[in-house]
């Protein structure tokens, strides 16, 4: 939990990717770059224009991780709560008056949602994720029936967080389909 001196920040978290991400990315990106990087200097025979789609779409990837690979940040403040996945610019920005409850509840990011990072309904087409890692977050209900579920280290920290600033914390559940279910 992190706290500003002028009492904004109530909580404040960053959930890492995992280890084992940099090194698939690492292993998945290296020898394309090394493969550009030979095509754009002439190191390695090709067409032009082959050149320029390879190194174009190395540039490509490379933008994309640096978008997306920095893991999930949650802040709270007074007034709001804001998720962002790495740098991507458009964060999920609630005003606390708009979220109906929160829980902390377990989930599987592969059953649940496929995966890690942003992800939008994939078993439960009204509930999105913003997870770095782990299978524990705070689901949120917000307005229209919409769910997002926040993926955190410490889900206990983030809930009471939000139960000081008034938001309704509900019991945690030990899977997401439990915690759909009791809604």
């Amino acid at each position: 939990m992190a706290t500003r001196d002028d009492g904004r920040w109530v909580h404040s978290e960053v959930q890492p990717l995992p280890a084992w991400v940099w090194v698939v990315v690492l292993v998945t990106v290296l020898p394309g770059a090394g493969v550009a990087a030979g095509m754009a200097f002439g190191a390695i025979a090709a067409d032009p224009v082959a050149t320029w789609v390879v190194v174009g779409c190395t540039l490509l990837v490379v933008a994309l991780l640096a978008v997306f690979m920095g893991g999930v940040r949650i802040r709270v403040s007074d007034e709001r709560l804001t998720a962002r996945l790495g740098r991507w610019p458009f964060p999920l920005d609630v005003p606390l008056e708009d979220i109906e409850w929160c829980r902390a509840t377990k989930y599987s990011p592969l059953r649940d949602f496929g995966g890690w990072g942003l992800r939008i309904g994939w078993r439960h087409s009204r509930v999105s994720a913003i997870n770095g890692r782990g299978d524990e977050g705070v689901l949120l209900a917000l307005p229209n029936g919409k769910r997002v579920l926040l993926g955190s280290d410490d889900p206990g920290q983030l809930t009471d967080a939000l139960g000081s600033l008034g938001v309704e914390v509900k019991p945690r559940t030990e899977s997401l389909d439990e915690a759909l279910a009791a809604s």
